[in-house]
């Protein structure tokens, strides 16, 4: 197979084989499963016990957005809470048009990140990303390694012709994301695929959510963006401790 450019070394190879299976395997062991919550440990919660949270985001969002589980990133962001009596502005609701609803207090030394396991399991965190999207068109014929998304462990090549309309997804991580073509969507890297496209610099919007468990009597369930979250005093951003580990403040 003919390599493709800037993916010449081992390492560059290795990881385009590995990193969808890996992406994969992520999403199984940084969320909770997507049932619904114990109702006596999320006695206020605002989800429904018949939707996922992931449901629950994409019908706040329209066509042009993508919505898909654990921020993006080699480094994803994160943040903990450093100050004593912390009150996060939430929402009941994960919608981004309106103003928050909710004042949410949060334990001193959490530290909400995906890679927090700990946290992540005993208060049923969920990481959502909702980005916006652009069709963009092919303007150089190319062949392309990708992985279907519907089967990440098996790669092909993708023939592309100019006049062909590609749609970037989503980030991962370490120059992958996510695209769709022809309404099938493909692991890919994304380094490659932005020489065969049109330049667009259109800016375009991305909301990283979190679903929290309020630290109050009744475990209030919670709606968070990360951006309003590191607007609040006694908030700063997480220290990683290891790569793709990350702990409460000790």
């Amino acid at each position: 197979m003919e390599g493709l450019p800037g993916s010449e070394s081992l390492w560059g190879t290795t990881l385009k084989q590995v990193y969808a299976s890996l992406f994969a395997l992520a999403l199984c062991a940084c969320q909770p499963g997507t049932q619904a919550p114990d109702t006596a440990h999320n006695a206020s919660s605002s989800l429904p016990s018949d939707i996922s949270p992931i449901d629950v985001v994409s019908g706040y969002y329209g066509e042009n957005w993508n919505v898909d589980e654990l921020w993006p990133g080699e480094y994803p962001d994160g943040f903990s809470v450093e100050g004593a009596n912390v009150i996060l502005p939430a929402r009941f609701e994960p919608d981004a048009t309106s103003a928050p609803d909710l004042s949410c207090p949060i334990e001193q030394g959490a530290t909400i990140h995906q890679w927090n396991s700990e946290r992540v399991e005993t208060d049923d965190l969920y990481f959502i990303v909702a980005n916006q999207t652009l069709p963009q068109s092919v303007i150089t014929p190319a062949s392309i390694q990708v992985w279907p998304s519907d089967d990440p462990e098996q790669d092909e090549m993708l023939e592309l012709t100019p006049g062909d309309t590609v749609t970037v997804l989503r980030y991962y991580g370490e120059g992958f994301g996510e695209m769709a073509v022809d309404g099938v969507r493909y692991a890919v890297d994304l380094t490659d695929l932005y020489t065969y496209l049109e330049v667009d610099e259109t800016p375009l919007e991305e909301h990283l959510w979190a679903l929290i468990t309020c630290d109050d009597d009744t475990a209030t369930r919670a709606w968070v963006l990360f951006s309003e979250a590191m607007n609040v005093p006694g908030i700063v951003y997480w220290s990683m401790t290891g790569y793709g580990i990350a702990s409460d403040l000790e």
